[in-house]
C-alpha cells in the first residue's frame, strides 16, 4: 500500500464521529419535527460530501478505485443541498433521497471491499458497511414515503452508528499502516 493512502486517515475518523453525532441526535429525539430532521440530514450529508470528495482527490494518484468516493461525495453533497433547498418537497420523499444514498455508499463500499489496496481488515470493514447500506436502502425504498417516520428515524440513526464505527475503525487501522510505511 501506498504510504500517501494513509496520510488522510484524519478524514475517515471525521466521518466518523460525525456520523456517530448525527445517530446519537437522530435517536435521542425520534419525535423531533421533520423539518429538525431534514435540517440535520442536509448538514450531515454536505458535510460527508464534502469531505469524501476531499478524500478521493487525495487519493487519486495511489489509488485506481478513487473515483468511486467522489462519485459518492458529489451525489452525498448534491442531495444534501437539495434536501435543504427543498424542505417541503423532500419531506414527501425523505425515505426516497436517504434510501438512494445509502444504496451508492453500499454499492461503492461493496466494490472497495474487493480493492486489493487495502488491507484486508480495512476490505472487511467496507464489506459490513456496504451490505449493511444496501439492506437499509431497501428497507427504506420498500417502507416507501410517509410510512413509519419515527422507525425512519431509528433506522437512519443506526444506519449512520454502523457506518460510524467502521469509518472509525478503518481510520485508525490506516493510521496504523501509514505509521509503519512510515517508519519503514
Amino acid at each position: 500500500m501506498d504510504d500517501r493512502i494513509g496520510k488522510y486517515w484524519w478524514v475517515m475518523l471525521i466521518q466518523g464521529i460525525a456520523s456517530i453525532v448525527y445517530a446519537v441526535l437522530a435517536m435521542s429525539w425520534p419525535a423531533l419535527t421533520i423539518v429538525v430532521l431534514i435540517s440535520i440530514y442536509a448538514a450531515f450529508t454536505i458535510f460527508y460530501g464534502v469531505s469524501g470528495i476531499f478524500r478521493s482527490f487525495s487519493i487519486r494518484q495511489t489509488n485506481p478505485l478513487w473515483w468511486l468516493g467522489l462519485l459518492n461525495g458529489i451525489f452525498a453533497l448534491v442531495a444534501g443541498i437539495l434536501v435543504y433547498s427543498y424542505p417541503g418537497l423532500t419531506a414527501l420523499l425523505l425515505a426516497y433521497f436517504i434510501a438512494a444514498w445509502a444504496l451508492i455508499t453500499g454499492i461503492s463500499h461493496l466494490i472497495q471491499a474487493f480493492d486489493k489496496t487495502y488491507e484486508s481488515v480495512i476490505r472487511t470493514a467496507y464489506g459490513v458497511a456496504g451490505v449493511a447500506s444496501v439492506l437499509f436502502a431497501i428497507l427504506l425504498f420498500a417502507m416507501g414515503p410517509g410510512r413509519g417516520i419515527i422507525a425512519l428515524v431509528w433506522l437512519l440513526g443506526a444506519h449512520a452508528f454502523v457506518l460510524g464505527i467502521v469509518r472509525i475503525v478503518s481510520s485508525f487501522r490506516l493510521r496504523s499502516v501509514n505509521k509503519q510505511l512510515s517508519q519503514a
